[in-house]
Parts: C-alpha cells; structure tokens; sequence
C-alpha cells in the first residue's frame, strides 16, 4: 500500500511541475510580456520601390533580442513563419530598432542607418508582418490571410504608425490602432524630411495622451468616381468638443465630381469617440484621369487639440477607358518601370501566337501597327477563346510583371477574324521586341541538355551568328516536342513573341525571351554556310561612311536589314565592292550575303 502511495504521489508531483513550467512558458510568451512591439511599417519610392521595412519598439529592458524574430506574409497567402531571427544583444526600454530591405536606400531617405538590413522585409503596401518571441506570434500588422490591396490597412508607396499606449496586438491585428499615411503618399518623395507625409518614425509612445485630441484615422484613401468616400474622424479622450471639417483649396477635383459642404462635428464625453463623414462622387464619362479631394480639421473648441493627421487626401480615380495606340502605354522609364502603370486603356489589335497560359485565363499578344503588348488574366472574359489573327477591342488597366508591360482586360469584343500574321526578323532581344512577332535568323543550340521533356516548360541558351546569346522560353502550352528543336550545330530560324521574365524588382534590364509558339516555329537557314562566309570580308565594323566587301565570288547578292528586320538596301554585285552608309541612322545593321543556295551573314555598327 505504501509502496503504491509513494509512487502515485511522485507521479501526481511529476505532473503537477511538467504542467506549471508549461504554464509559465506560455505565460511568459503572452502579448502582454513580450517586450518588443511592431510600431511602424513602410513602403518607400526610391528606385526599385526601396526602402521597405518596420519600426521596433522596445517597451522593457532585452538581455538578448536573439528571442525575437520577424517575418513577413505576402499577398494574403498565410503565414511564412519566421523568416529573420534578431541577433543576440541587449536593448533598453525605449530604444526603437529599424529593419530595412537596404541600408543605403534607408539612410538615403530617413538619414540614418537601419540597425539590420534583411531581404524577409521586401514587403509591399499590401502584406502583413509578424513578430516573434521563442517562435510565437507576439504581435502583427495586417491580415495575414488577405491581400492588402484596397483593404483600409493598405500601405502602397506609404507608411502605418501604431497609436500611442497601443499593442501588442498578439495574433489578431487590430486596425484602429495605427493611423495610415495613405495609398500613395509617398509617391516622388526622395526623403522624409521634405516630403508632404512624414513617416512618423521615433514618436511612438507607450502612454496614451492626456489631452483629448482630435484627427482623421488616415491621412489618405483612394475610391473610383461612382462610389462614396467614407472618412472617420476620431477623439481619443471622450469629452465634450467640437472640430469643424473643412474644404481645402489644394484639391484638383471640380466640385462637379463630389458632394460635399463644410461642417461642424460635435462630440460628447459620453457620445462615440469616432463620427463618419460619406462623400458621395459621381460617375461621369469623361476621361478625367485621377483628382483629389482634401479635407482639413480646424476651429476645435473647449480643451480638444487636433492632432497629427489633420488633413485628408482623397484620390478619385476614373474608370473610363482612353482609347489608345499601343506605343502610348508601353513606355517605360530609364529603369525599364512601365509609365503607364494603373491607366485604364482601349486598345485595338491583332491576336499573334497562342494563349501560354492554357486552361483558365489568358497570357497572349496583341499587336496594332505602332507596337504590341501582353494580354494577361487568371480568368477568361467574355467567354473569348484566343485564335491568332483575331482582331480585337479590349479595354483594360496597365500593369508590370518583372519588366513586362501588360494589359489586364475588364472586356473583350471581337472585332473580326483570319487577319494574316506578320512576324519580323529582329537581331536580338530588348525592351523594342517585349510582345511583338519576331524571329530571329542563323541561330543554334547551345546545349542540348537544356532541351526538358514534352509537356514540360523551360529555358534554352541559343548563340546568335554574332555570337550573342539569346534565351529561349519552352512553354508547356505549345506542346512543342524535344524532337522539334533542331540539334546543336544545326542553324536554324525561330520565331515567335519577344518576352520579359527580369528581376522581381526594378530596375527591369534583363531577362529578354523569344517564345516560339509551336513546334512548327523552327526551320532550317537556308543554306547559311559558315565556310561561306570565311570568302568574305566585311570592313571596317563599326562603319563610319564606306562599308567595304572584298570577295573572289563572282555573283552574289548584298541585303542590309535594320534591327526590325527591315530591308534598307539591297544590290546584286560581284567582286570586291564597298556601300554608302554615311546616311545610315546610326545603330546595328544585319550585312546577307547569297550566292545560288549559299548564304552568310554578319551585324555591323554603324557610328
């Protein structure tokens, strides 16, 4: 009996500690002890979209802030877990810390160092981030399992400030404890100190104010003409005030597009702390672009302060469709950023190729006679099924995908059917050949290993006649077969749509494609023959006036194409002979030489 008792009671003591050290840990890993808190995140417009990243609060003495760590959650797809863990060192309560994508972007805006720089950071105005503590979720901005994008939390190209005496928020994020500078308001800023909307960084305090202040829970938000503005204006302590809501003169919007009159609000201690005002717009059809609407508090009665957001921007943005040439809205920047980003458009084109997305959605171009560009969807419109030659009405918002401007269609109408393709021959790949129809002429196969299984999508190294290497993307909707690709050593031509798939971020300088669109996109040179070649010289390169042919070939025929594949010169000769090219414009020039079932090719320059 008593041997049994000691063993039940050393059990009972067993468990009674294994569950008050658990208890403790959890304890100690509680919202309310942990000791580091998100105050701030921001989306900054220097190149590339930097700096991006957070502001740390610490609101009690770390001895090792290796306890910590952060990550972010892009796109409202879940959680990605812990993506950065703090190095070990002490903090003091206090001390705020700052995470950058890139130290020198931070400090060339803010003006001074971020205390650690970390890619888990390269968040956009649309994603969440998480703090942790021994591997737990202590506190959160954002929603993990939603896009930002258009939710009220949104940050693009912008900043959220957590409220003073406010968080840790735990796992659940709480939105009126942050005020939000605003979609877009740190658009041209180059940094902190001169722009318009100052991230608030270094102000966050852990006590409430003592005096009842009054302001706009965001300093910006952005509706579409036809729908109705909703502003929250809120006093933090409850008493009685009143503040007048004012029409500022710095708005571009003509009173025609919006409702709205001067008014006074009145609060009361024991009325709500937050009043909404609604701003109807009005949907016209007019291509009006984007216009703002601001608002100012003023004239706070009694002991009520205003505090820091005391204006509010409010962009309307037009949803009626330009119609446009396509060269209009496929310009880009010095860093390859498309200029038309967000313009609502109506192109008109011709269908070229295949639909690369297959099943659901479309991933095709459409080309007019200034240019072409790249049809992109997660879902069919209109029931439009892609058929190369159809000709097309889409309307559409422009965007970018890693260098590749697109267009996102709203409508499809067919317009009429069986036009004729037309592809050109281009010399090699760059921003002038993103979604246009081109081939490219004596080229081969690098390695032959590279060439994947049917069905399979991947990437091909071919070398040009000029030596240049040139990618060529495989995609699994062409079907194209391993046996299609002509071997190694065998020239060939190719044709098919000039692609992008460059960095993920600006600048957009690289990663140009061909996408051949079937297995009938490859055919042998005709008899283009390096042996030839090795009977010409062709001088000087780069050519200044005189381009000078010494051969012993008795009859040949010279061709000069521009980078478009066009001819600007052609002559049939024998023997040595020489070409004009002083008012050539200047650039790169493709020299064919042919002689019966022969023929060769070379790039110049011409300066």
């Amino acid at each position: 009996m008593n041997i049994f008792y000691n063993y039940l009671n050393f059990n009972m003591k067993k468990t009674l500690h294994a569950t008050l050290i658990f208890a403790l840990a959890t304890f100690l890993m509680t919202p309310a002890q942990a000791n580091v808190i998100i105050t701030g995140v921001y989306d900054c417009t220097l190149t590339g979209g930097t700096p991006k990243g957070v502001e740390l609060y610490v609101t009690a003495d770390v001895a090792d802030l290796s306890m910590y760590g952060i990550g972010s959650a892009n796109n409202g797809q879940g959680t990605d877990g812990e993506e950065f863990t703090f190095p070990a060192g002490a903090y003091t309560a206090g001390s705020f810390i700052y995470v950058a994508t890139d130290s020198m972007q931070f400090m060339t805006y803010f003006g001074f160092e971020p205390n650690f720089a970390d890619g888990s950071m390269a968040i956009n105005g649309d994603d969440a981030v998480e703090l942790y503590m021994n591997g737990s979720v202590i506190d959160i901005f954002g929603d993990i399992d939603v896009d930002g994008n258009g939710t009220s939390w949104e940050y693009l190209d912008s900043w959220a400030y957590r409220n003073d005496g406010t968080g840790p928020d735990g796992t659940t994020f709480i939105e009126s404890n942050w005020t939000y500078g605003g979609v877009d308001a740190l658009d041209g800023c180059t940094d902190n100190a001169s722009c318009a909307s100052v991230v608030p960084f270094g102000t966050y305090t852990t006590e409430m104010s003592a005096t009842p202040e009054f302001g706009f829970t965001s300093s910006g938000i952005i509706i579409t003409e036809g729908d109705t503005a909703s502003i929250d204006v809120a006093l933090n302590i409850p008493t009685d005030c009143t503040v007048d809501v004012t029409l500022s003169t710095s708005g571009t919007a003509p009173a025609a597009d919006y409702l709205f009159m001067n008014q006074t609000l009145t609060f009361t201690a024991g009325g709500d702390m937050v009043q909404t005002l609604t701003i109807p717009t009005v949907d016209n059809t007019d291509t009006d672009g984007e216009r703002t609407v601001v608002l100012n508090l003023e004239n706070n009665s009694g002991t009520c302060g205003i505090g820091v957001v005391d204006q509010v921007l409010i962009t309307i943005m037009d949803n009626d469709y330009q119609a446009v040439d396509i060269v209009t809205v496929t310009g880009e920047d010095a860093d390859g950023v498309a200029t038309s980003l967000g313009d609502l458009v109506q192109v008109t084109g011709i269908v070229y190729c295949i639909d690369f997305r297959g099943g659901g959605g479309y991933d095709f171009a459409l080309v007019d006679d200034t240019g072409g560009i790249s049809v992109f969807s997660f879902d069919d419109v209109n029931d439009y099924v892609v058929t190369e030659g159809d000709e097309l009405q889409i309307s559409g918002e422009i965007s970018q995908f890693r260098g590749l401007t697109q267009l996102l269609p709203d409508e499809i109408v067919v317009v009429s059917q069986g036009n004729l393709a037309n592809y050109q021959e281009v010399l090699d790949l760059n921003e002038s050949t993103e979604s246009m129809p081109i081939y490219l002429f004596g080229v081969d196969v690098v390695d032959a290993s590279q060439i994947g299984e049917a069905g399979s999508s991947y990437n091909v190294d071919l070398i040009s006649l000029q030596g240049d290497t040139i990618t060529m993307r495989i995609d699994s909707d062409t079907n194209i077969l391993p046996t299609d690709i002509p071997p190694v050593g065998s020239l060939f031509v190719v044709s098919g749509i000039g692609g992008q798939f460059g960095s993920s971020s600006a600048p957009f300088l690289d990663g140009y494609q061909i996408r051949p669109c079937s297995g009938g996109s490859f055919s042998p040179t005709s008899g283009i023959d390096p042996a030839f070649g090795e009977k010409f010289s062709i001088f000087p390169n780069p050519v200044n006036d005189l381009l000078t042919i010494q051969t012993d070939i008795a009859n040949y025929q010279i061709v000069v194409s521009d980078v478009l594949g066009r001819q600007v010169f052609a002559q049939n000769t024998g023997a040595n002979t020489s070409i004009d090219m002083s008012a050539f414009t200047k650039g790169m020039y493709l020299i064919t030489v042919r002689s019966e079932d022969k023929t060769w090719a070379e790039r110049v320059v011409k300066n």
